[in-house]
């Protein structure tokens, strides 16, 4: 049977606020949880800005990693939510500033909305993060996503109908010509066992057994690490490996993807500084990003 979701007790959840201190070496083993250096028999001076620390640059997206670890009502037992049970469903970043390569940050973290889509289904829990500077209250990024909970539908005995859902935060749909930008992505086959150290230790991305009990063949890779390689390769190949030219980027996670993935990255240019996007696994065609959304500054 399925724990029964305590929909009150999150709806009245305050704010959470936290603070996270991280060091330069959590932004490069960041930066090789998503790819840096990966499939390289020499790593090139772009890659290298993030794994040295000599003028060490941190990659925009592991925004959505720091200040997750104590604000996360996911983990809370009086919740009810299964925690074995919950998945990435959306994920959309707006950068106000460059992270530092160091120090300490404040996040704060609230629910939006808990929307019941039935047993079968379960439900969707949408949230807000702000990330700010802990010296100063200067604004870093803004994150917006869901999360489904498979676990926990049913909670409110009436599910919410289709036409009343909302709209994703990445839901411009891709064009109807050919790309401007495409790109194959290789994802290593130890990309869940490093990324995993940035902090998310679900077993689903690495026990087998535990995998299989939860209705997959094999572990599968995070949603976030996903998120993270494909806007690495985005700054590479649309931003000109200026990781501060990524301005908001967005996604729809619409399948599982395992490690040693090959994925590959369509991008179509809409107006100055706007593009869509999507992302395929490339042998099954299956698309796995979906609704994918880019800002960036443009060269001056």
């Amino acid at each position: 049977m399925n724990p029964r979701l305590d929909a009150e007790l999150l709806r009245a959840l305050p704010v959470q606020v936290v603070s996270h201190r991280y060091e330069a070496r959590d932004c490069m083993l960041y930066a090789l949880g998503v790819g840096v250096g990966a499939g390289a028999n020499e790593v090139d001076a772009a890659a290298l800005r993030y794994v040295y620390e000599k003028q060490l640059r941190v990659l925009p997206t592991m925004a959505i990693i720091l200040g997750v670890e104590g604000s996360d009502f996911l983990r809370d037992p009086r919740t009810g939510i299964d925690l074995a049970r919950v998945l990435h469903g959306e994920v959309a970043i707006e950068m106000h500033g460059a992270l530092p390569p160091g120090g300490v940050v404040r996040a704060e973290t609230r629910i939006c909305d808990l929307l019941d889509r039935g047993p079968q289904t379960g439900a969707v829990l949408k949230y807000e993060r702000r990330l700010l500077h802990a010296e100063d209250g200067r604004l870093i990024s803004v994150e917006r996503g869901s999360y489904v909970l498979r676990g926990n539908g049913g909670f409110s005995g009436t599910v919410e109908p289709a036409a009343a859902r909302s709209a994703s935060p990445a839901a411009t749909p891709a064009l109807e010509r050919d790309p401007d930008w495409r790109f194959v992505t290789r994802l290593s086959r130890r990309a869940a066992l490093i990324y995993r150290l940035s902090g998310d230790f679900n077993p689903l991305h690495l026990d087998p057994e535990f995998a299989r009990r939860m209705g997959y063949a094999r572990p599968i890779l995070h949603g976030a690490c996903t998120f993270g390689s494909i806007g690495l390769d985005l700054i590479r190949h649309v931003c000109g490996d200026d990781p501060a030219r990524l301005l908001r980027l967005g996604v729809r996670f619409s399948a599982a993807v395992e490690p040693g993935a090959v994925l590959e990255t369509r991008v179509w240019r809409r107006a100055a500084g706007e593009a869509v996007f999507e992302t395929r696994e490339l042998d099954a065609g299956q698309l796995v990003l979906s609704r994918g959304v880019l800002g960036f500054a443009e060269m001056t």
